[in-house]
């Protein structure tokens, strides 16, 4: 996330159907000698190693395909689409761009030096091909909810390379205390688990918190099929405003006064607390937390070590209203317009490569000191 934006409410569903079209200039490969160079630029999020495996899977991607390299260049993910349009006006952007998911019409309206799109849909560079230099293009094969957010007027854009959603933590000690046998589904479920919870003798201090940050009133309009912005959440026609007195939101911030009325709810005092509401719930003062799914094996880990049971769930929703889903988070990976045949084949095979199932070998994510410091725990929620 862009704190200084905070998260940029809008970007979530900033999709304009608009068609794109590429370069038409083919400016020569980028060669080491006889092998083309594929330059792939990746955000890094301040894991320990958290690009290894990528780092990994791309020398072994030259390996079995000699005539490529895979170059992979690392930048801070908060400053990577100024850094990839300032290198686009140069002339000198990458044949692969990672952008976070909230930074994807910022990809498409990126210009290049010639004034035209940076990048070219994969979908039509791809143009109906099942596999790339030996390599099964694996699109159509990717969770529907993930490859249609990266899609354009029913054209996949972008490839995805890691995809989260918001998700709900428990504490199973503390609700089976309370004769509770499962994590609430509901709103109205959860704020009764707290009343339960409430009668605890060993209850905690608190019972549920997440971070005051703009991702979670994002999912909880979205969960109710909500509209953030006009024109059809940006699918009709560019977005130009934000409603935030929609009944969506304001059934959401009208749930979430009364669980601050009722003690339930506990801020931390700081906004976009990732850190603070991570602590609270692995600490037990509270028996609930919102956060992403990728920390899952972290906040799992920690608490089986502290004797508790975090059982992981989706995240509440609004029973008074029909149930829509949960909104994807994560990367995806651009594809620069105007490429040689030769370099653009590559860089498509490796965006396939990548996510082909064999070749995902990710271990689980910890947080560094660094990320700590900074308080960047989108990095750890997200």
């Amino acid at each position: 996330m862009r704190p200084s934006r905070a998260l940029i409410a809008a970007s979530l569903f900033l999709a304009a159907a608009v068609a794109l079209t590429g370069c038409t200039a083919t400016p020569p490969a980028a060669t080491a000698g006889s092998v083309t160079v594929i330059d792939v630029w990746l955000a890094d999020y301040e894991f320990p190693h958290f690009l290894d495996p990528i780092r990994a899977q791309a020398d072994r991607f030259g390996r079995e395909h000699p005539g490529y390299q895979v170059k992979i260049e690392a930048f801070d993910y908060l400053t990577m689409p100024e850094r990839i349009a300032a290198a686009g006006r140069a002339g000198k952007g990458p044949d692969v761009a990672q952008y976070y998911y909230t930074a994807s019409q910022e990809a498409r309206d990126t210009v290049g030096a010639n004034g035209r799109p940076l990048f070219a849909p994969i979908g039509t560079e791809i143009a109906g091909r099942k596999e790339i230099l030996g390599v099964p293009v694996v699109v159509d094969d990717l969770v529907p909810a993930a490859r249609d957010y990266y899609s354009f007027g029913g054209v996949p854009f972008s490839m995805p390379k890691n995809v989260s959603t918001a998700v709900l933590y428990s504490n199973m000690e503390m609700l089976t205390a309370a004769g509770v046998t499962q994590p609430p589904q509901t709103w109205s479920e959860l704020e009764a688990d707290c009343a339960a919870i409430a009668r605890t003798a060993t209850h905690p201090p608190n019972c549920v918190t997440w971070a005051n940050q703009g991702w979670f009133f994002q999912e909880a309009v979205g969960e109710q099929g909500g509209l953030l912005v006009d024109n059809d959440n940006g699918r009709s026609g560019r977005a130009e405003a934000v409603d935030l007195a929609s009944p969506a939101m304001m059934a959401w911030v009208g749930w979430w006064k009364k669980l601050t009325d009722e003690g339930y709810y506990v801020y931390t005092g700081t906004q976009q607390d990732f850190i603070g509401t991570t602590q609270a719930f692995l600490s037990q003062q509270v028996a609930f937390t919102f956060n992403s799914s990728v920390p899952a094996d972290f906040f799992v880990g920690v608490a089986a070590g502290s004797g508790f049971t975090a059982q992981v769930s989706r995240l509440p929703y609004n029973g008074d209203a029909p149930y829509a889903g949960n909104q994807v988070g994560g990367d995806s990976l651009f594809l620069a317009a105007g490429l040689d045949p030769k370099t653009r084949d590559g860089a498509l095979a490796f965006m396939q490569y990548l996510d082909a199932p064999d070749n995902e070998s990710l271990e689980p994510l910890k947080p560094s000191a660094a990320s700590a410091r900074r308080r960047e725990v989108e990095t750890v929620a997200d």
